[in-house]
């Protein structure tokens, strides 16, 4: 195919129709697709995903072409899902185009459509269509698998239950503020809603790993009490200059996650998980974290004497996530002072005569009509 070398050339990788969603994915998770031009079908048997970085793209077993790709506007994978399913559709079943799903989850290489998508009406036609509608869907939207949400399950684990519609597993590898996710999106839940508390806490780690006047420069001891597949403790064994970081966590699921999250951001020599209920594993950790994380919701609050407890001597700093009710006006401002003045009990209940400093409410996300969801800093310091 003759390269075109025209103003507006762009580099680009080409490919089959069929195989968009993966190259689309791999590009993107490397961090070399460029989203400033449009991809465009240049043939009816090739793609042309345009890219940043040639070099990488060569190494990534691809061979890169430039190409005249001048439209800067992005295809809208909306309105490619909608043609996909006009195609399918009966003059009776018109009235589908309105139930259409307008929004959805990207994680990894796969979209996540909320609970109850395609359901009532879509039957006949998902049937009609054949095992190759869902390859379609994804291909549309530009990825490789399907999933439906659910119900999360309201009990310890926490589990997805999303509703895998098209590929071989829920495995994804999901790339944020430099971080990489890896998990079963069928198994364990990954809250898009989070997504800038766990930007922070990779701030907050890489302004303590360069600090040069600090009792905790580099050399921080971490303790998440719930770690899940590590939203957040991952954030400071990437971009951190930590010491070690201790995870408890008791679901299996999440275990297997992150354990494969640890070796794809290659940091597994800073970790040590301690698998079972914290009730159990955090005594073992008394005095030994200058931070501590509470990721738990909607309550932590039965891990907070733990939290405590695993502070040194000196104190630290633990991270309290709650949802709130704000029902009435003052609400927050009277969790947190009730929240600092228990933090304060539990501190002199084992002999610490710590000065406690709240830092700013983070406000991170509506849980639930009038309940949102909080995190508290809480600095520890002591007095003598």
């Amino acid at each position: 195919m003759p390269q075109i070398m025209g103003e507006d050339a762009s580099w680009a990788v080409c490919v089959e129709p069929r195989n968009v969603g993966k190259t689309y994915s791999i590009l993107n998770d490397s961090g070399i697709l460029n989203t400033e031009v449009e991809i465009k079908q240049i043939s009816p048997d090739l793609v042309a995903i345009p890219i940043t970085d040639v070099e990488k793209a060569k190494e990534l077993n691809f061979s890169p072409l430039q190409l005249d790709l001048r439209f800067r506007k992005q295809l809208d994978p909306h309105n490619r899902l909608k043609k996909i399913i006009t195609d399918y559709l009966s003059e009776i079943e018109a009235e589908l185009l309105l139930d259409i799903p307008n929004t959805w989850q990207k994680v990894g290489d796969m979209a996540i459509f909320p609970r109850g998508s395609f359901s009532n009406g879509w039957d006949e036609l998902i049937m009609r269509a054949g095992e190759g509608f869902w390859a379609e869907v994804a291909e549309a939207i530009f990825v490789v698998k399907i999933g439906i949400g659910n119900y999360i399950d309201s009990g310890p684990m926490r589990q997805s239950r999303v509703q895998l519609m098209c590929g071989d597993d829920g495995w994804v590898s999901h790339k944020e503020h430099g971080v990489n996710y890896v998990f079963d999106a069928t198994k364990v839940m990954f809250s898009q809603g989070n997504l800038n508390e766990r930007g922070r806490m990779g701030r907050i780690a890489k302004q303590n790993a360069t600090k040069d006047v600090s009792r905790i420069v580099g050399s921080e001891t971490i303790v998440d009490l719930f770690n899940g597949i590590g939203y957040y403790s991952l954030q400071y064994l990437v971009h951190g200059n930590i010491e070690h970081l201790h995870a408890c966590e008791m679901n299996p699921d999440s275990i297997t996650a992150f354990k494969r999250g640890l070796e794809k951001n290659g940091v597994a020599d800073k970790c040590t998980i301690h698998q079972g209920n914290n009730q159990r594993t955090a005594p073992q950790l008394t005095g030994k974290a200058d931070r501590v994380l509470l990721g738990l919701l909607p309550t932590s609050t039965a891990a907070w004497p733990l939290a405590v407890n695993c502070l040194k001597e000196e104190g630290g700093v633990i991270h309290v996530h709650e949802n709130i009710e704000e029902y009435e006006e003052g609400a927050k401002q009277k969790w947190l002072e009730e929240t600092v003045e228990k933090f304060n009990q539990l501190a002199k209940s084992i002999g610490r005569n710590w000065q406690i400093t709240p830092q700013p409410l983070q406000l991170i996300k509506w849980y639930a009509p009038s309940v949102r969801h909080v995190v508290l800093d809480l600095h520890f310091s002591s007095t003598n």
